[in-house]
């Protein structure tokens, strides 16, 4: 097979009339070499030249593969690779050529991250690279103070640019430098500026990234996932370059032989002293070894959680213990539960309200959330946080009450229907915020004879301390089972822990990353779960006492 043909989308571009045009590449390795210097390290002045992955995968397939028509094949490159390997440098490179030596009039360039100071990595990269090079300072003008570089003979410019601050009016963009994208909020940015390059004959849009967070939601889970499908020959698309470099989370983390398989510039630009003390601290650390593999290793990082691991959380999900738990007899019969209570987490206004109900049975405790959320919250999620409201909404994770705040009535008659449909016992509520709502629940209860108790709840920590140290007993026991639900998930990794001087713990909401809402409901119906079965379990009310003479 020719050497520029390295997966199945390659062979679909060949058959589809498109062709590899290597003078095209190498007129852009000779743009490095010739003009463009390093400004840091131990190559600082020394001409620019490509290291054998940065052309093999890279820069050749990028510039040299052509359509039919001699355009440019490849309008996305979707590149992930650890930290310390050159990229924003490489993009530095990049820019400046798209800029001033593509042939492109009035050529428009952009550099993107999620904010300010990751966007001024590349640009400020491409300044001092200007610099060095006299032949690029007669052709380029920068204004550091605008974060611009302007290109008088081309009539063209770079500009770098955040989803913090940027323009949505006038885009006619030749170039799109994504770096980091694994640190961008929501899709906001990226949505504006892919639709500016139609009027261009042969634009093209780079992701460099390391890897982030293992999470559907997240804006950046989608292009690695394509980058690794492309590279697999999984996916066949013509206009997308996925490269990826990174270790498999099955290798040993820990052996020189990982890290140099996901570091493709392991001998040039790492500190390998550096890299093993890195390692040898992991070792000792969990919250190092998360960092370890994910910034040096270019592993995708679970969900994780400062209150306990992740994996402890994930082995819960039935989707893994179907054997373990039954919840059909042997005659076919399906079990009920010992008994089912409920804990609810009530939104003040305008955000996330949580039911979490638990069914006990013999072996182990079923619990399922529900979430409700008014509609205007999840638009404002959408401008300002990761885009995963309206997600779960689609997926029927989230319930959206057409109000611009907490619809109560919703919500009390979406569980007054769980009521009539089951027998639960109780539901917890947060006595700081027993609302009209509980009343209005407790009125329906007596009103419908349905044999449920309302009971509220103080969340200080002698309330829910005892709650909060089962739910951790249960986690790590294997008890706890619930279906797969990414609120719930979400939530998990956003936990924090508060302790007091006699050893008590509840949920910190003041620490914790973001919403925390279906747990706290959680470890409401697990206080009640308590009380309920030391009452039914007591000796005292089972046995007479005894008293013993003392001598």
């Amino acid at each position: 097979m020719i050497d520029y043909v390295t997966c199945k989308a390659d062979e679909a571009a060949l058959d589809q009339g498109c062709y590899f045009d290597l003078a095209a590449a190498e007129r852009v390795k000779r743009f490095f070499e010739k003009y463009l210097r390093h400004s840091k390290g131990q190559y600082a002045g020394q001409p620019f030249e490509l290291l054998a992955w940065q052309w093999d995968r890279v820069i050749k397939p990028a510039f040299g593969w052509k359509m039919p028509d001699g355009t440019r094949r490849f309008r996305h490159i979707k590149l992930f690779v650890p930290k310390k390997n050159g990229k924003s440098t490489l993009l530095s490179g990049i820019s400046a050529y798209l800029l001033a030596c593509d042939d492109e009039p009035g050529a428009e360039v952009f550099s993107c991250a999620g904010d300010k100071d990751q966007a001024s990595i590349v640009f400020n990269e491409c300044c001092n690279m200007i610099e060095s090079s006299p032949a690029l300072r007669k052709l380029l003008k920068a204004r550091k103070s605008r974060k611009t570089i302007h290109y008088p003979k081309g009539k063209g410019f770079y500009k770098a640019v955040s989803s913090e601050a940027y323009t949505k009016e006038g885009l006619n963009i030749h170039g799109v430098l994504f770096d980091e994208i694994h640190t961008q909020p929501n899709s906001e940015l990226w949505d504006t500026l892919k639709y500016g390059g139609a009027a261009r004959r042969q634009p093209m849009f780079w992701m460099i990234s390391t890897a982030g967070i293992r999470d559907e939601a997240l804006f950046w889970w989608d292009h690695w996932k394509i980058a690794n499908d492309i590279q697999n020959s999984k996916d066949t698309r013509i206009d997308t370059l996925g490269v990826v470099y990174a270790a498999d989370p099955k290798d040993d983390w820990t052996s020189e032989a990982t890290w140099e398989k996901a570091n493709p510039s392991w001998h040039y630009t790492i500190n390998k002293r550096e890299f093993r003390d890195e390692c040898q601290t992991a070792q000792k650390n969990a919250s190092d070894e998360a960092a370890f593999k994910r910034y040096r290793l270019n592993i995708p990082l679970g969900m994780s959680s400062e209150w306990i691991q992740w994996q402890f959380w994930e082995a819960c999900k039935d989707t893994h213990r179907a054997e373990r738990f039954k919840l059909v007899d042997d005659v076919g019969e399906t079990k009920k539960p010992i008994v089912s209570i409920m804990g609810l987490d009530l939104a003040s206004t305008t955000d996330l309200t949580a039911l979490a109900q638990i069914d006990r049975y013999e072996d182990h405790i079923y619990f399922r959330p529900r979430f409700w959320i008014p509609s205007l919250k999840v638009e404002e999620r959408e401008r300002s946080n990761k885009q995963r409201y309206s997600k779960w909404v689609e997926a029927g994770y989230l319930k959206v009450t057409d109000t611009a705040y907490t619809d109560y009535d919703t919500v009390h008659d979406d569980i007054i229907e769980i009521l009539k449909a089951e027998k639960v016992s109780e539901i917890a509520i947060d006595s700081w915020n027993f609302t009209q709502l509980a009343q209005d629940l407790q009125k329906t209860i007596s009103e419908k004879r349905l044999k449920t108790e309302i009971v509220p709840i103080r969340t200080g920590f002698q309330s829910i301390s005892a709650a909060t140290k089962e739910l951790e007993r249960l986690i790590l026991a294997g008890v706890l089972q619930f279906s797969s639900n990414p609120v719930v998930d979400w939530m998990f990794s956003n936990m924090k822990i508060e302790h007091d001087a006699n050893g008590n713990k509840k949920p910190d909401r003041k620490r914790a990353l973001d919403k925390i809402d279906g747990i706290v409901a959680l470890i409401l119906a697990l206080a009640r779960l308590i009380v309920v079965e030391t009452k039914k379990t007591s000796k005292y009310e089972t046995q007479s006492l005894t008293f013993t003479r003392l001598t």
